[in-house]
């Protein structure tokens, strides 16, 4: 599934293990890192459910962090699926 829709749309479609590809808007490093890696993407995270938040394992400055993926709802992105092959669990 590569899932480009709105983030109200993409949520319910989105399962713990999938990859989300943000495009970002804002950030003093935003058109740096699109130049220098010639992606339109900003940065990228693993989503993961825990209860019924949907939540972004990233790492932004040099730190690893879960940043709930609601506060990408304004920027677009892509998400998708991980290979067959990568087992994840939906945390509880």
């Amino acid at each position: 599934m590569n899932v480009s829709h709105s983030y109200d749309v993409a949520r319910s479609k989105i399962e713990t293990g999938d990859l989300v590809a943000v495009k970002g808007k804002t950030g003093f490093l935003t058109p740096f890192t699109r130049f220098f890696t010639r992606s339109d993407y900003t940065h990228v995270g693993t989503a993961f459910w825990l209860d019924d938040g949907l939540w972004l394992a990233e790492i932004n400055n040099g730190a690893n962090h879960a940043t709930p993926l609601s506060q990408y709802a304004d920027c677009d992105f892509d998400v998708f699926i991980p290979p067959n092959d990568v087992k994840m669990a939906r945390l509880p």
